[in-house]
């Protein structure tokens, strides 16, 4: 088999779902498939990993054999030992060599990393941030967190938590966030956390028009952001918060690392207007030291695709540090 014809195997581990597909060495992705995950324990989870891994290689057999595999995590990663360290969405309370039971279950070497991380090599290799040197990529969804790139080096962090952004205290004392801190970032501009934070003050705002989208349980962010450019007051207001504390995370992450750019991606950049006012509450407060806030891009990769795409360029960055070593040493 031809070089252009070799592909990985890319595995998307999320807090709901798995998602495995083939993916080509300049990110193409084919045959890809949906698991359930089943959460509610870290056994649980990870037998819904092993199930799915092992429907999918039944149900492709016909295929020729993955040169690796990636496999993208929430949570805390050790990609140099191939371990999965810890996660809160995910109740990994017990560190999990991942890799190595992998490579014993299905006789194929792989590579994790932690799934924002993933995205942002994602990024390095194939999206906007094969421009730059030094960048950070903001991830925003049903969380918040950010991959930080310096000399196309992407940094973990001594404990592996390096660009957990969405525990940076950027708000009022009066909102708790599941870490244990207030005030944190995600608590205040998430796409989960605004939903939940709506539906708890929705009875101060009777008249709203999100109320029936409440009362339907179909509440999503796009009602939150529709509402508001047409001028419904709690929308307004749960925007008009979520844009300030995003914008002065941007704009303090631009002063701390002085990078060339930021990338933003994730589901709530899928809406242009929230991305406008962003983007114009960053040009309006950003200082002297801040050079790179002004510089904002939004991600060109599919944010729905990303995490398979990211896990995939995860196995196939660590499939070509193996070649180069190998031929070093023949």
């Amino acid at each position: 088999m031809g070089e252009s014809q070799q592909t990985v195997l890319g595995i998307d581990v999320g807090g709901t779902k798995i998602l495995i597909g083939r993916i080509t060495r300049d990110g193409l992705s084919s045959e890809c498939k949906r698991y359930p995950m089943d959460r509610s324990t870290q056994d649980s989870a990870l037998k819904s990993i092993w199930q799915a891994v092992d429907s999918y290689i039944a149900d492709t057999q016909h295929l020729p054999q993955p040169v690796m595999a990636g496999l993208g995590l929430v949570g805390k990663v050790d990609s140099e030992r191939g371990v999965w360290v810890s996660a809160v969405n995910i109740p990994i309370r017990h560190s999990v060599e991942i890799a190595k039971e992998f490579q014993e279950r299905y006789d194929l070497n792989a590579a994790l990393a932690n799934d924002v991380h993933a995205a942002t090599i994602a990024e390095m290799r194939l999206g906007a941030g094969q421009q730059w040197s030094n960048f950070v990529y903001i991830n925003v969804g049903t969380g918040i967190a950010a991959g930080i790139v310096n000399n196309r080096q992407l940094l973990l962090g001594s404990n592996f938590s390096a660009g957990e952004i969405g525990h940076m205290i950027v708000g009022s004392e009066e909102v708790r966030c599941k870490c244990g801190q207030t005030g944190c970032l995600e608590m205040l501009a998430s796409g989960g956390d605004m939903i939940a934070h709506v539906k708890k003050i929705a009875p101060d705002y009777p008249s709203s028009t999100l109320q029936p989208y409440i009362q339907s349980g179909v509440l999503s962010v796009k009602h939150i952001f529709q509402a508001a450019q047409s001028g419904d007051a709690l929308s307004e207001d749960m925007t008009k918060q979520a844009v300030k504390s995003l914008g002065q995370a941007i704009i303090n992450i631009s002063v701390m690392l002085d990078t060339e750019g930021i990338i933003l991606g994730g589901g709530l950049f899928q809406n242009e207007w929230f991305y406008e006012q962003l983007l114009k509450y960053v040009q309006d407060h950003s200082g002297l030291f801040a050079k790179s806030a002004k510089n904002l891009q939004l991600s060109t990769l599919d944010p729905k695709n990303v995490g398979l795409l990211g896990a995939g360029c995860v196995a196939w960055r660590k499939h070509e540090q193996q070649l180069k070593v190998r031929s070093l040493n023949l």
